[in-house]
């Protein structure tokens, strides 16, 4: 493929798609993305690689290799039961649970409350409830007990709402950044920030932006560089090594949420979706899912001042009442350059993407009719 600064030359079927141009005029380092990256996309086909029997509650399940998956269990809003394990991993070949890691409860190696991401070949379990977090080599998911040799359990004493590895370093969002002038927020903080676990390198006093400042991180540390992408507007953030904004792609919709500010907490007043998530990556890639089913008239949830309270309020759709369009995918290379966008076909939801490499990508999605969790395999380029 050769690139180009305006156009993306790519070979499908002979066409030629413009698919972004860098806004040279005001800064050579911003790309913004044009609608074609929806209209042109190329539409590839998948095949199922296994489905799930209906005892199996999960949500989401991650390719470890070709004949694994993990799979998160089920969890209501107050977390795991006392009697779950937070993972399984599966053989796909034979549907047979091989181990399974994570337990519920307060020990070492046990969880409460986890949110899990992969990055590359790693799974991330954080558990903001007991400020920890798990770093699990996908490729050593199958081996089974004890957790201890596999997983790397790492306390932490700051609050953050995403928390990986870097180098040997923990690197987080920072929840009181904010730069907001409308709403008179300037808190003058980094957005990402390095901690050794015990180090808090932010200024607490300041307004809370978490409950809105919400995303994900990627990164390859072979090739210096640091990923963002923001999950309530298009926005995706390519930094250094030393955390600073080397380029940065927005569009193709112009979107953005609206915020109130009660003086010591940030809050949606408007949001109207999450275009970017699932998202995944590998050594050459980085793979986001672009939710163009958003509308962008109706919010799907609202905050105003009610009696000097914040009070929520949601409602409406991340999607329209027309039919939903097929998942679409956004592929960029690590200095931020676009590779091309996709259709999956007759996949109109999925939960979690997963890199195969040489541009397979498994998605992890429900059955429309029997609710069964499935993994789809496809074939990008």
């Amino acid at each position: 493929m050769k690139h180009f600064i305006t156009v993306l030359s790519f070979i499908a079927g002979a066409a030629v798609i413009a698919l972004c141009s860098c806004s040279s005029r005001t800064d050579s380092r911003v790309t913004v993305l044009t609608d074609e990256v929806k209209t042109e996309a190329v539409s590839v086909s998948g095949e199922t690689v296994c489905t799930f029997p209906d005892t199996v509650l999960i949500d989401r399940a991650w390719m470890a290799g070709d004949h694994y998956a993990v799979c998160e269990t089920q969890t209501s809003w107050t977390g795991l039961s006392a009697s779950q394990w937070a993972f399984q991993v599966y053989d796909i070949r034979t549907m047979q649970c091989v181990s399974r890691f994570l337990h519920a409860g307060n020990g070492p190696y046990e969880v409460l409350m986890p949110s899990a991401y992969a990055v590359d070949d790693t799974l991330y379990v954080q558990d903001v409830q007991k400020s920890n977090l798990f770093v699990i080599p996908l490729d050593k998911a199958a081996e089974g007990m004890p957790a201890s040799k596999w997983i790397r359990q790492m306390p932490y004493k700051f609050h953050t709402m995403r928390v990986m590895t870097y180098k040997g370093q923990m690197l987080s969002l920072n929840p009181f950044w904010f730069e907001d002038k409308s709403i008179d927020v300037s808190n003058g903080e980094p957005k990402l920030f390095y901690s050794d676990g015990e180090l808090i390198p932010y200024g607490e006093g300041k307004i809370f932006s978490g409950n809105c400042f919400q995303g994900h991180l990627l990164a390859n540390p072979d090739k210096g560089t640091i990923v963002y992408v923001e999950s309530s507007y298009p926005l995706v953030e390519f930094y250094d090594d030393s955390l600073r904004l080397v380029r940065s792609i927005t569009g193709p919709d112009n979107m953005k949420p609206e915020y109130l500010n009660d003086g010591s907490y940030l809050f949606y007043a408007k949001i109207y979706g999450y275009p970017y998530g699932p998202v995944c990556c590998d050594d050459s890639y980085i793979y986001l899912r672009y939710d163009d089913n958003i509308d962008t008239e109706n919010p799907i949830m609202t905050t105003q001042m009610e009696d000097g309270i914040p009070t929520i309020r949601t409602g409406g759709s991340t999607e329209t009442e027309k039919e939903p369009k097929d998942v679409l995918i956004l592929v960029f290379d690590w200095k931020g350059r676009m590779q091309g966008s996709y259709r999956l076909e007759d996949l109109t939801v999925c939960s979690v993407i997963t890199s195969g490499g040489d541009g397979i990508l498994y998605a992890s999605t429900k059955d429309p009719e029997t609710e069964q969790l499935s993994i789809l395999r496809y074939k990008l380029f």
